[in-house]
């Protein structure tokens, strides 16, 4: 991989440098095209373009002058585009890397709020990692199963903290791990999205666990009363306490 991306910037120097070589010259060249010919193949040199063909006729690299800037694209050896250097639509940076039959598996760019991401996708073409910023400017990264349903989520909340979400394959969160303003906590979730479990910090910085049946009623409770001593609440299927114990109670 190492060799790969030195050969490839080597390249993008090398083209660089004879755009700037050539137009640094006082004197014009007045042929349409220039070009060199040897056993390995072709170049041909025209206004604002470089074209590379094989022994075999098949393009295996071009660099050419789009709506201002340099693109340069390289391809195999059956003429289908491996790599793009360049820049998107609106004159965004991008680079982007394909398989062997010019499928996209890897694209590194800027998004619409200006900010970089990465993405790479399966063989089958479908996104699978998104790496990049947020709309409120923090990092994050995103995993997508194999129909490009999101499954994994690690970033941060809407109030900056940070967090890390699962999700089942219809894209359904079940489990949530964040930060809150009191401290960390877990939450799980059932396949119709409805809370199960909470096990977390409250508000006056003690732990405790909360179970929910199916209809999200919260069933019981585990964890530390105000003044700090031990509780457990047992609640029917309507909410209502039916049983109860304190550390406190004989």
């Amino acid at each position: 991989m190492k060799h790969y991306f030195t050969g490839f910037f080597t390249a993008v120097c090398l083209t660089t440098s004879l755009f700037l070589f050539m137009g640094s010259q006082d004197s014009d060249i007045n042929a349409a095209s220039i070009t060199l010919k040897s056993e390995l193949g072709e170049t041909l040199i025209s206004g604002g373009s470089i074209v590379m063909v094989n022994e075999s006729g098949k393009t295996v690299y071009r660099a050419t002058i789009d709506d201002g800037s340099i693109s340069i694209e390289n391809f195999n050896k059956y003429g289908n585009k491996t790599t793009y250097f360049g820049s998107d639509t609106k004159g965004n940076g991008l680079f982007a890397t394909s398989n062997k039959n010019g499928m996209t598996m890897s694209y590194i760019g800027t998004n619409e709020e200006g900010a970089g991401f990465i993405n790479t996708s399966n063989k089958d073409g479908v996104k699978t990692t998104y790496l990049g910023s947020s709309e409120e400017g923090t990092g994050m990264l995103k995993i997508f199963n194999k129909d490009g349903i999101r499954t994994g989520y690690f970033g941060n909340n809407t109030k900056g903290n940070g967090m890390l979400a699962t999700s089942n394959n219809d894209g359904i969160t079940t489990t949530y791990l964040g930060s809150g303003n009191s401290g960390g906590y877990i939450e799980t979730f059932h396949t119709h999205g409805a809370q199960t479990v909470f096990l977390g910090t409250g508000k006056e910085g003690v732990g405790f666990i909360e179970t929910y049946n199916k209809n999200g009623e919260e069933t019981g409770y585990f964890g530390t009363d105000s003044e700090n001593d031990g509780i457990v609440f047992l609640r029917d299927r309507f909410g209502f306490v039916g049983w109860s114990r304190s550390s406190k109670d004989k």
